[in-house]
């Protein structure tokens, strides 16, 4: 994990988690069952998150973290836009919920999703024309709900 391991930390959860409101008290105590998945545009990490025994019940406990890679920082920081700044307007929509949006150390963009991984499946290759279509429609939505 080169030098996430270092950055992906409870403090550094704890931290993105109370900025974004999604953790009001408590704080983050381990973060456990790290694993990465390579894909063409971005690194993604699921794990798991367990906290202190004073926090809320609701707080996220399967997380994924995604980061663009380099030849895809524009389009990274343009989907932490995207969640940081238009999908809280776009109720209407089933998205995927997003905790937080930033940038790690050394200026990767991230996005800190809810770990979806028992429903969806990561895709590691390039797209096929069903993909395509299947993006084109979710994108057909977004412009209606807008």
């Amino acid at each position: 994990m080169d030098d996430l391991g270092a950055q992906l930390t409870p403090t550094w959860l704890t931290i993105v988690l109370h900025a974004h409101g999604h953790l009001p008290a408590g704080q983050v105590a381990h973060i456990h069952n790290v694993r990465q998945v390579d894909c063409p545009y971005s690194q993604h990490v699921s794990f798991n998150a367990s906290y202190v025994p004073d926090t809320a019940p609701a707080a996220p406990q399967h997380l994924l973290l995604k980061l663009g890679k380099p030849h895809a920082l524009r389009a990274a920081r343009r989907e932490a836009i995207f969640y940081a700044h238009i999908a809280p307007h776009l109720v209407a929509l089933s998205l995927v919920l997003c905790y937080g949006t930033g940038l790690m150390t050394g200026g990767k963009a991230y996005v800190l999703l809810a770990d979806r991984s028992s429903s969806h499946h990561t895709l590691t290759e390039e797209p096929s024309l069903p993909h395509f279509e299947a993006m084109v429609a979710v994108l057909a939505q977004l412009h209606a709900a807008a």
